[in-house]
């Protein structure tokens, strides 16, 4: 069975960054709601991407430039590679 580690992205907040409530990436709104992004393979592990995102925003991903804003922040949090490497 594959080991899975979840990456979970979110704006930075006063909140702890181990609770259940954290910072939507888009608004910066408190949430507890999470999408999955995506899943990749890097190696021998796979990694789980998913955001906090507010209901809004959530809704608002249907709209393009809205999708490709949310689709730059998350490329932007994943390149630097540093997230995979405290696996």
């Amino acid at each position: 069975m594959p080991i899975i580690k979840i990456i979970s992205l979110y704006a930075e907040s006063h909140l702890p960054k181990k609770g259940w409530l954290q910072a939507c990436i888009m608004c910066e709104i408190i949430t507890s709601n999470i999408n999955h992004d995506r899943t990749l393979k890097i190696k021998n592990k796979t990694f789980e991407i998913q955001t906090y995102l507010c209901p809004h925003c959530q809704r608002k991903l249907s709209d393009v430039e809205f999708n490709d804003k949310y689709k730059s922040v998350v490329q932007n949090m994943t390149d630097n590679g540093d997230i995979f490497l405290t696996s």
